[in-house]
């Protein structure tokens, strides 16, 4: 089972992983929303082929 979800159900601020399919170089990439901007890696949103998906961010590792 995917952890996945379709990008409409991403939350409107928070950061997390998006999948964009598009994109040819990073089809995934870590993407930073707040209320009135969408960054995805070092770029604002509307710059970059869509996201279809999304993901939370997984747990850091720990330890040394």
């Amino acid at each position: 089972m995917s952890d996945w979800q379709p990008i409409e159900t991403a939350p409107a601020e928070g950061q997390f992983l998006v999948y964009m399919p598009d994109e040819k170089r990073q089809p995934i990439q870590v993407a930073r929303w707040h209320p009135n901007v969408k960054i995805i890696g070092g770029a604002f949103a509307f710059d970059l082929p869509p996201p279809t998906h999304w993901m939370p961010l997984p747990e850091p590792p720990t330890g040394t």
